[in-house]
């Protein structure tokens, strides 16, 4: 839970500006950024899970 709430707060952060400015490439990196931490986030958990 504490992942998911650190994952939408870097989403906040780099896409909010990004969104007021309307440059396509921050927004971009911004939603690239957020996939990658979700999918290591969703590793992390299944490795935790697994030991």
């Amino acid at each position: 839970m504490a992942t998911l709430m650190v994952t939408i707060a870097l989403i906040a952060v780099v896409v909010g500006p990004s969104l007021l400015t309307g440059q396509p490439l921050l927004i971009a990196v911004g939603a690239v950024l957020a996939g990658a931490i979700l999918l290591g986030a969703r590793r992390a958990a299944t490795l935790a899970r697994r030991h």
